[in-house]
């Protein structure tokens, strides 16, 4: 398992020149903080290069990397990881459970961590601030020690990355009550996490709930331990945190067969949820390789395709859109563009990512073929032909 140390990122500089000229990552300016973030993962996105190790920790990192006006990073969380068996380094072979670890059982919830302002905090997702992200904020309004928590992570410049569980945001795993759970904290320049047990510690004063630690596993066999793991009937899984902070995922059978089955590529829309769900990695091994490798390539152009159609739709908003009043906009700005393009115009004046509108009304569009035929031009008149 490469154990190579996370890379020290303090400005957006050291971040850019690792992605100049990939189209997977996409640095996207909102109003007042920058994200990086990968928009599909191509096979060799992440894949570990010996030739240019700094490119390959850094591109690792691109998860939703933020960082002010001034290019100083504000936040940081998780980096890229791995399913047990799904990249060389991950083989069983290459897993050494005698090095210090702990197995934390993995949450089916929506990472959620903070963005520094001027006046305080907000929520945000891997794509930055999102409507799910406006759920859990929605979540701690009235629970101040979340608050204080968050603060002290910000005075000591690191990020705590929490787990959103909501039935408003529901998975497969049913969560009865929403919790915003702690699952680690982060280092924002060096990028190391602090161990479980110091969390857990630091937490339990201002009654933030932690990630449970998993016991009663054969963990020094690892055959014998992903056997265990995936045999459970209940919850996603686990993921093993070493020491160093890496980290790798073990799901269970019955979560990844309930979560997508071999006939989720019989029907268009099976396959838009999935992606969507950003579960393709969860399908694909039970696919034929011919299968799996066609979804995968439909993924990554589906995200392409969103893409770009999303900064043409940004870049006609900023030509209409001169700071005239409400009414103007409405009546003179707005019908200037194609109808198809108008709606988006208002809530694009609201703040609202175009991405995140597209995603939605595709969402919202899965359940006809004709609703989807409606929509297929959000992501470049793309089809899934059985």
């Amino acid at each position: 398992m490469i154990n190579y140390q996370f890379p020290t990122i303090t400005h957006i500089n050291d971040v850019l020149p690792h992605i100049e000229g990939r189209d997977e990552f996409r640095v996207i300016e909102k109003d007042w903080y920058t994200v990086i973030n990968y928009a599909v993962a191509f096979q060799e996105t992440f894949q570990w290069d010996d030739n240019d190790p700094v490119g390959s920790a850094i591109r690792r990192e691109c998860r939703g990397l933020i960082f002010n006006k001034e290019g100083e990073i504000i936040s940081r969380a998780y980096s890229k990881f791995f399913n047990v068996g799904e990249k060389e380094e991950t083989q069983l072979n290459k897993v050494n459970l005698y090095e210090p670890h702990v197995v934390l059982e993995k949450i089916d919830g929506s990472m959620i961590r903070h963005i520094p302002t001027k006046e305080g905090f907000r929520l945000a997702t891997k794509a930055g601030i999102t409507d799910v992200a406006m759920n859990a904020e929605v979540f701690i309004a009235d629970k101040p020690h979340y608050s204080t928590f968050i603060n002290l992570c910000i005075s000591q410049e690191t990020t705590p990355i929490f787990e959103w569980v909501s039935r408003k945001n529901r998975i497969v795993v049913d969560y009865p009550e929403d919790n915003l759970i702690l699952t680690g904290i982060r280092y924002n320049d060096t990028g190391k996490y602090v161990e479980y047990e110091s969390m857990k510690r630091s937490a339990s004063h201002l009654d933030i709930p932690v990630v449970k630690a998993v016991d009663g596993l054969a963990v020094q066999n690892i055959d014998l331990f992903v056997k265990q793991v995936r045999e459970w009937d209940d919850g996603e899984g686990v993921v093993v945190r070493f020491q160093t902070g890496h980290m790798l995922k073990i799901k269970c059978d019955d979560y990844v067969l309930r979560h997508k089955s071999k006939d989720a590529i019989n029907r268009e829309k099976n396959v838009l949820q999935t992606i969507l769900d950003d579960s393709v990695d969860d399908l694909v091994p039970l696919l034929t390789p011919e299968d799996g490798q066609r979804v995968q390539e439909f993924q990554n152009a589906f995200w392409l395709s969103l893409e770009d159609v999303a900064t043409e739709i940004h870049d006609l908003y900023k030509q209409i859109d001169k700071g005239q009043d409400q009414k103007e906009f409405a009546t003179i700005a707005v019908p200037s563009v194609l109808p198809q393009y108008q709606p988006f115009m208002f809530k694009l004046r609201k703040g609202i990512p175009v991405r995140d509108l597209l995603v939605e009304q595709i969402q919202k569009s899965l359940g006809s073929q004709s609703k989807i035929d409606n929509v297929r031009w959000m992501f470049g008149d793309l089809k899934w032909n059985v």
